[in-house]
């Protein structure tokens, strides 16, 4: 069953095969709006795209973790506008030391997932969002030691999101800017606690939508625990 809260919004949705961003996808579609899902696998886009026929859901495939990637979804793209962007990318790593990590695939997975492809889709998809950008990934936990790769990704995004939110208020073409951090009472990677249906959870995504958060005015931050959940989808 759909809404209309968001009827005649065009929704973009990045890691839409994870729990968070199909969770978003879901919701954000049941509300009403046009909601395009991207990432590499074609076949599970496809799935939540038939699984969910009776909603408004697009699918573009593509590998948006490297430049070259991510110029061509730009191209993809065109001239394309969203209102709304939810980009969730990078798992929680269970890598714990930063210096002593003998696979340089982990680690280098671990950093583009968790930061680098967070700065590609912002270059692409800011220019394209009208209304509001919103972040998250599995190293944005509250209340876990932030130590080795996850730590790294956890401040390094941190950082970004906050030079992106102070660009998104110095330039008013610019969406609002949102990192959200979920608390581990909420879950980090997979999504557990009060919150473990990822749609459930989904909703707090529709309730930023329609402009019913509140961020921390210097940084663009909003930490997503089961309080806060409530909130926010009693709000809509």
């Amino acid at each position: 069953m759909t809404n209309i809260a968001l009827a005649g919004m065009k929704a973009f949705v990045a890691g839409a095969t994870g729990e968070v961003g199909k969770g978003a996808a879901l919701a954000l579609a049941k509300a009403g709006a046009q909601v395009t899902i991207a990432g590499r696998n074609k076949s599970k886009l496809e799935t939540i795209q038939s699984d969910h026929a009776d909603l408004n859901i697009d699918v573009i495939v593509a590998d948006y973790s490297t430049v070259s990637g991510a110029k061509e979804l730009d191209n993809t793209l065109g001239d394309t506008q969203f209102d709304v962007t939810v980009v969730s990318s990078g798992p929680w790593w269970p890598v714990y030391q930063l210096s002593t990590t003998d696979d340089w695939a982990v680690f280098g997975k671990a950093l583009n997932a968790n930061v680098e492809t967070h700065m590609l889709l912002y270059r692409v998809l800011a220019p394209r969002t009208k209304y509001q950008f919103v972040t998250v990934n599995g190293a944005a936990a509250k209340g876990v030691a932030q130590t080795g790769l996850t730590g790294v990704a956890a401040y390094a995004v941190e950082g970004f999101a906050k030079a992106a939110y102070a660009e998104c208020e110095a330039n008013h073409d610019l969406p609002q800017f949102t990192h959200a951090m979920i608390s581990s009472s909420v879950g980090h990677g997979h999504i557990r606690g009060n919150t473990n249906d990822p749609e459930e959870f989904g909703r707090v995504f529709v309730a930023m939508a329609l402009g019913k958060h509140n961020t921390d005015k210097q940084s663009g931050l909003i930490l997503i625990d089961d309080a806060m959940h409530q909130t926010l989808t009693e709000r809509m």
